[in-house]
């Protein structure tokens, strides 16, 4: 098989695992959306008649909420750490994918086997941060939101259904809070594919390897990171990435936390971005790739 040929199935390959990834955390996603939307039901179904309006009612209902929103962060806490073990898994497929690909079978035992248990529980416990009330992170946010809407309510500033809109608001879909769970999702779950993918190339290329990484735009999100698709740099090297409002960051692998220079990654950068980065050898660097299509969770269009 002639090196193009070789590369082409190699992609080929490369975007069938990335495809069933991108399935699953569709499915994930609309899991968490479905999540909300039975809380905001609930919500609802719970709200006092405009007769029955007091400061009792509104407390007594607020406890009940806060009750609800802690099952609901815990749904979603569930859902992140779920999806962040299947975004390792598919790391190592592309990882062994590389080996079976472009290596001797006698180097097979090099790819890299995943993160430790220690450093996994380090990472469940910063997605928990991002969701949970009480360390001011997602969840903590909805109740504050609730709280308000039911503090005018009482206080006779909005009416029951300008009330019921606010919280269905908040908590629901479009810029809601259900749509900032699930950016959390995706942001978290891809930066840590990316994690275990680096550690992976980064021990390929300690065995001598001539190796080098190259980062596809996912089609999901971040249209300005589609004209980086295919960027090829060294192993240890920094990929020069577009940022929506112009300007370039260099960063390592897609949603690192800090450049080159060692400060933080903008977050314009790095939130809701779906790429993904992969070995590629040296010797095959320079052969073109597709653009990929763009990924609407059932559909697909080119782009």
């Amino acid at each position: 098989m002639s090196l193009e040929a070789q590369a082409k199935a190699y992609e080929q390959r490369l975007r069938a695992i990335i495809a069933r990834a991108q399935a699953a955390d569709a499915r994930s996603m609309l899991e968490i959306r479905r999540r909300f939307t039975a809380f905001v039901a609930e919500v609802k179904r719970s709200y006092p008649a405009a007769s029955e309006l007091s400061r009792f009612a509104m407390q007594a209902l607020s406890r009940d909420l806060a009750g609800q929103i802690d099952r609901l962060t815990a749904d979603v806490q569930g859902i992140v750490r779920a999806g962040i073990t299947a975004k390792e898994e598919v790391a190592r497929e592309l990882m062994n994918l590389y080996a079976a690909t472009w290596m001797p079978a006698a180097h097979l035992s090099t790819t890299f086997l995943g993160m430790s248990s220690s450093y996994m529980h380090d990472v469940f416990d910063y997605t928990a941060g991002l969701i949970q009330s009480r360390q001011g992170g997602l969840a903590g946010m909805v109740q504050a939101q609730i709280d308000g809407a039911l503090q005018r309510a009482m206080l006779g500033i909005d009416a029951k259904p300008q009330a019921e809109a606010t919280i269905s608001s908040a908590l629901g879909l479009g810029d809601g809070w259900s749509y900032e769970a699930e950016r959390i999702f995706r942001t978290e779950t891809n930066r840590f594919m990316s994690l275990v993918t680096e550690q992976g190339i980064d021990a390929l290329a300690r065995t001598g390897e001539k190796v080098m990484k190259r980062w596809h735009w996912s089609g999901i999100a971040r249209m300005e990171h589609a004209r980086i698709h295919g960027q090829v740099v060294p192993a240890d090297g920094f990929f020069r990435v577009p940022r929506k409002n112009g300007g370039l960051v260099e960063m390592p692998y897609p949603r690192a936390v800090v450049d080159r220079r060692g400060a933080p990654v903008p977050a314009d950068a790095t939130v809701n971005c779906g790429c993904f980065h992969c070995p590629i050898p040296a010797a095959a660097a320079a052969i073109p790739i597709p653009r990929p299509p763009v990924f609407t969770g059932s559909k697909k269009r080119v782009a």
